[in-house]
């Protein structure tokens, strides 16, 4: 008749099959077993969890209320009121502002990749063991309040145990430096860097921290009636970022009305199945790509028996992974309609490539080349345009980089960069360990505007910017225009500089291949501002390869 608990079943999966089997030997022998045994489960969401175990479950599952306030209120309701009751002003302080910063942590996923790079299971735990880390010390705290402890403790630890990214740790570090400060206990915007309004108004959103001495009905009193709405202002973010947010909402549930619907449904009026659609795909595709490939011997012969050099051997690395691209479209296309017409046939991986074609979705064996979140009809058009910037880069010469690289059609960006950087070694003579990649950003959007190449680097375009766009005229940053997602960036000068060189004013943002960053980071690049670096920070901005 005893209680069992298993905590975090989800982490092994194989025995879960054993444990299965043992409740099926227990539900045999029902008459055997104690009317009051029960056994309770603990996991996180898993597909490895056997079906026997969930249909014999009863299900509970808690999930973090929605919304800014809800959170807060939630984060906030965890404390007793006779607790709160009995801290000094100063902890009460801290105690909100930590709360809030529990709250913006939660609802900041909601904004995707600009938001987070990866989801954490932050939870209750880590508030209340940051409360008890700050009663802690808040009783032995001096008149000054320890905030760089607090911040490296709550930062470092309670809540940056769980981070994996850079930076999102980046992201909590400078949340955590601007909620744990003195201002905090002075009822300080608890919003984070806002952004003057863009409809001639000077009405600034805005929340206030309780007064210290407030009482606990009179912080939820104030929770209620100030925090308005969930406004990504409230998470130093443009307004923007929640249109971003929306329209990838509509388009998940758009993909999953797709992939849910049959195949073989009429389109509109026209009742060409699937099947007829995806052959008129294949056979355009197929005319397009047939017979081209990119010549490697064309590359020997031009190097002219010299060794190959940095920029050389990335023309030969990038040609010869198109070429295999090339092929793997050419073959998957061929077998397809070999299987159309009764020759061979039809496999699992034939049927999903028909479907891929049928929806406009780039298939799995195709995308896996490189990072890319276009439609088939797009990436297909960007994939002409990447082989034409490789042919173009042969006949005019290995050796050297295009005029102007475009270096959102390269398979791997960052292996051009470090070309960059080994062609500055092997000039002034340097280690490559001490140099880094710098950037400046020119005046000129243009690539005709160019004649020359760069003296000292290599010049690039294709990048744009998201959470802040570019002031051209001032080469600084500067918050992003109503409905303005991305800003392309001027052309941009790359060349190698000393690692130990200093700047200031700066901001380290990171470049991605797509917009669901994660992964598919290539570099960091010093982007001058003439606001705190951190505003940037908490705004999600990074720039961009690939954007439509």
């Amino acid at each position: 008749g005893h209680w069992i608990l298993l905590n975090n079943v989800h982490l092994m999966p194989t025995w879960l099959e054993s444990l299965e089997k043992m409740l099926d030997e227990y539900d045999a022998a029902a008459s055997d077993t104690n009317a009051n045994f029960r056994l309770f489960l603990s996991s996180d969401p898993s597909p490895n969890i056997p079906i026997g175990i969930l249909d014999r479950s009863i299900k509970i599952t808690l999930d973090p209320p929605s919304g800014l306030k809800a959170n807060l209120r939630q984060a906030f309701c965890t404390f007793d009121r006779e607790d709160y009751e009995d801290l000094e002003p100063r902890t009460r302080g801290i105690l909100f502002s930590l709360c809030f910063f529990h709250a913006i942590m939660i609802e900041r996923r909601k904004f995707g990749p600009q938001g987070v790079n990866a989801r954490y299971p932050y939870s209750f735990g880590d508030l209340t063991s940051s409360v008890a880390v700050l009663r802690n010390y808040m009783e032995t705290a001096p008149i000054k309040v320890p905030w760089e402890d607090l911040r490296y403790l709550f930062g470092e630890i309670m809540y940056g145990g769980h981070i994996t990214n850079d930076f999102d740790r980046r992201v909590c570090c400078d949340y955590l430096h601007f909620f744990m400060r003195d201002a905090v206990l002075d009822e300080m915007d608890m919003y984070p860097h806002p952004d003057a309004p863009t409809d001639g108004t000077n009405d600034i959103e805005s929340f206030q921290a309780p007064q210290t001495s407030s009482s606990y009905e009179k912080v939820l009193e104030h929770v209620d009636n100030e925090l308005v709405g969930d406004s990504p202002l409230a998470f130093g973010m443009h307004p923007n970022a929640e249109i971003g947010f929306r329209t990838d909402t509509s388009e998940k549930l758009c993909r999953s009305i797709l992939d849910l619907s049959p195949s073989s449904g009429m389109i509109g009026e026209d009742t060409a199945n699937a099947q007829n659609v995806a052959e008129a795909i294949l056979q355009d595709t197929l005319e397009q790509f047939r017979d081209t490939r990119l010549d490697m011997n064309a590359i020997k012969n031009n190097l002219g028996g010299e060794d190959a050099g940095p920029y050389a051997t990335i023309l030969i690395q990038e040609c010869g992974l198109m070429n295999q691209l090339l092929q793997t479209i050419v073959s998957s296309l061929e077998a397809l309609d070999l299987g159309f017409r009764g020759e061979i046939t039809m496999t699992q991986n034939m049927a999903s490539l028909q479907d891929s074609l049928f929806i406009d979705r780039v298939p799995s064996a195709w995308a896996s080349f490189y990072a890319s979140e276009r439609n088939l009809a797009s990436w297909l058009q960007n994939l002409q345009h990447r082989i034409a910037q490789l042919r173009d880069w042969i006949h005019s010469g290995p050796i050297d980089p295009p005029l102007v690289t475009w270096i959102s059609g390269l398979i791997h960006p960052g292996s051009f960069l470090t070309a960059v950087m080994q062609a500055a070694a092997h000039v002034s003579k340097r280690e490559l360990d001490k140099l880094n990649v710098a950037i400046e950003v020119t005046k000129k959007i243009d690539v005709l505007d160019f004649t020359a190449p760069s003296r000292d680097g290599a010049y690039i375009h294709g990048l744009s910017l998201e959470g802040a766009r570019w002031n051209v005229q001032m080469g600084v940053l500067e918050p992003s225009k109503p409905r303005e997602m991305t800003c392309p960036m001027p052309i941009i000068v790359v060349k190698a500089a000393p690692r130990d060189r200093t700047e200031s004013n700066i901001y380290a943002c990171p470049c991605y291949k797509t917009r669901s960053r994660g992964n598919t980071f290539v570099h960091l690049f010093n982007l001058k501002t003439k606001t705190t670096p951190s505003k940037w920070t908490l705004a999600g901005t990074a720039l961009l390869l690939d954007v439509e």
